[in-house]
């Protein structure tokens, strides 16, 4: 995923609304009181939640941002990038591992457009896993050749982890996929080197479940649902399985766009609240266990020059991957 940028448009432009902004403006000054009558009704929130919808209040106490919050947030006054620290991000580290890298990116050259409903293999114009996460995810596969890869949250990410099994298997490595999705692509199990596919949620398996399956040098892939809330992936995953983990292995984590925040018209235009890289940052401050080897924004934001040599001109540098290893006390 291409950076995105946090500018505000310009002040004019948000003075003048459009028609169908006028008959929003109607529509809230009409539903609004009666909306707010209904916030702390039980059954009435039973039903919005039905058609697909929420009925929170907008204050300090909820975890959905107002305007205003963002407005004033640290995150987008344009200060420097306000995650932006070496106890996490060790840059020589970053730069060793991208060189260990460069080799095998050099041998991922996959076809630029596909079929999205029933890809013959990884394509770099697709919808969901592309620039460098797709690279990244390819190198990594490849340098540490793992006997397992473990995804929660699958699909092209699968396609680009089965090309680089197809190259180990003929280097005498043998990679299998094993993917937990609970609404897996008709295509999934299809894939070369995807040895099963679970359709049950992550919160389904227990840390001894991963640590039974898990050996050293094997890869631990996470796309999740990105937010931490009650009983959800992530509150699960960072908080019952990572610190619980007993093998040396490298782990992955999608669309975490650290040292920044998350895109700000991600929140002000599409109502995607996600908080999922808040939860992984403090996991990895101070934590001696886990080193932060690669992350797509990071390397865009300090070495640009080096990614952008990482993607061989097949497509644009950046993204949402973060790699981390697990190195067990």
């Amino acid at each position: 995923m291409a950076q995105v940028e946090n500018e505000r448009p310009p002040v004019e432009v948000l003075s003048k609304p459009s028609a169908d902004e006028k008959s929003a403006d109607k529509l809230v000054e009409k539903l609004g009181p009666q909306l707010k009558q209904l916030v702390y009704n039980t059954r009435a929130r039973r039903g919005f939640n039905a058609h697909g919808v929420h009925v929170v209040p907008a204050n300090f106490y909820s975890v959905i941002p107002t305007f205003d919050d963002i407005e004033r947030s640290y995150e987008y006054d344009g200060s420097p990038a306000p995650y932006d620290d070496r106890k996490v991000f060790d840059l020589d580290r970053l730069d060793a591992t991208l060189a260990a890298m460069m080799p095998f990116a050099a041998e991922f050259e996959p076809a630029q457009s596909g079929s999205v409903e029933r890809p013959k293999g990884y394509f770099w114009n697709n919808p969901a896993f592309s620039y460098s996460d797709a690279m990244s995810y390819y190198a990594f596969v490849r340098l540490w050749k793992p006997k397992l890869v473990l995804e929660i949250g699958s699909g092209f990410s699968t396609l680009v982890a089965s090309a680089a099994a197809e190259r180990n298997r003929a280097e005498g490595v043998e990679t299998r996929i094993v993917c937990i999705e609970p609404y897996p692509k008709p295509w999934l199990a299809e894939i070369p080197h995807v040895a099963e596919v679970i359709e049950r949620p992550a919160q389904s398996f227990d840390a001894d479940w991963f640590n039974e399956r898990l050996g050293d040098g094997d890869v631990f892939f996470i796309d999740s649902t990105h937010v931490v809330k009650t009983g959800s992936d992530c509150a699960h995953l960072y908080l019952r399985i990572l610190p619980n983990l007993r093998r040396h292995i490298l782990l992955h984590a999608h669309d975490i766009f650290l040292p920044y925040g998350y895109p700000r018209a991600w929140l002000e235009e599409k109502s995607i609240f996600w908080n999922e890289q808040y939860i992984l940052y403090a996991l990895l401050h101070g934590n001696p266990s886990l080193r932060v080897l690669f992350g797509s924004a990071i390397m865009r934001h300090h070495r640009m020059d080096a990614l952008t040599s990482f993607m061989h001109g097949r497509s644009q540098p950046g993204g949402g991957s973060l790699w981390f290893e697990h190195v067990p006390a």
